[in-house]
């Protein structure tokens, strides 16, 4: 039976609605390397105007893991699955 070690590669992860901040800090403490792209905008309220740092693509992290760390990266709070 041949074994094949798999070598870190990208993954998108499926967050809960506007947890990508929290996911990404949450795993940042774990030592895995993140990826959430943010851009900036310009939001008004009746009595002010904020900037705010938005993700790129909403509810989506992007790491850069092997599977065998696929259970510390679930283990997270705020994500639901790998996106397959």
């Amino acid at each position: 039976m041949l074994t094949r070690t798999e070598s870190p590669a990208w993954f998108a992860l499926y967050t809960r609605h506007q947890h990508e901040k929290a996911v990404a800090h949450a795993l940042q403490g774990k030592g895995v390397e993140v990826f959430l792209p943010l851009y900036n905008s310009l939001h008004r309220w009746k009595d002010r105007v904020k900037e705010l740092s938005l993700p790129l693509f909403p509810n989506y992290v992007f790491v850069f893991v092997d599977l065998e760390s696929r259970a510390v990266v679930l283990s997270s709070p705020g994500i639901y699955d790998f996106v397959r």
